[in-house]
């Protein structure tokens, strides 16, 4: 670490305005580290979240994708959806990574893939005000009305506080493991 004496000569300050410096940025850190559990402590205890997953047998192609969201956004009805992280042989939602799209845009260009290694689909009632490109996927997740999870070429997960939607999981699709949890016990995989 640079000795603050040996900051304030090479910069011109003084000690007292390093140190001062300093204590500023670490007061904004810890404030920002506060901020961001409490907006996800909030989130965690006023909803019940379904997580659902189940293998697909099709290793997630773009057709198999197209057809799994169908039902799920006909009774969820979300107008906006972001896209994060499409991995693999994808092509037409490989340039809107973390970018938002009105769902049915995202619906013509979600078949266009081979097969997905890795996505998030994040789906919201109605277009997010605020830029979301540092949110992490937690905080995301929270936000969104659910969250469709594309892992390892085989598996689909859905996080999801939507009771219609929840409902049609636990009761329509036999198939596939199912358990309420927090926001922060979701397990999400990487």
């Amino acid at each position: 670490m640079l000795d603050s004496a040996d900051a304030s000569h090479q910069n011109g300050l003084g000690r007292e305005e390093v140190t001062f410096i300093l204590k500023v940025l670490y007061e904004r850190c810890c404030q920002s580290i506060l901020w961001a559990h409490m907006k996800t402590s909030a989130m965690d205890s006023a909803a019940k979240w379904l997580q659902w997953s189940a293998p697909d047998a099709a290793y997630l192609s773009g057709k198999s994708v197209f057809e799994f969201l169908q039902p799920l956004l006909t009774i969820a009805a979300p107008e906006f959806v972001i896209v994060d992280i499409p991995a693999g042989a994808v092509f037409g939602l490989r340039a809107v990574d973390r970018l938002g799209l009105v769902t049915n845009d995202f619906m013509s260009k979600v078949s266009d893939a081979d097969q997905y290694d890795w996505a998030f689909f994040y789906f919201f009632k109605e277009r997010l005000e605020e830029d979301c490109q540092d949110e992490s996927d937690r905080c995301l997740i929270g936000k969104s009305d659910f969250t469709v999870r594309l892992a390892d070429s085989s598996y689909f997960y859905v996080y999801s506080a939507n009771k219609a939607l929840n409902e049609h999981l636990s009761f329509s699709l036999v198939y596939g493991e199912k358990k309420i949890v927090r926001l922060s016990d979701l397990d999400i995989m990487y």
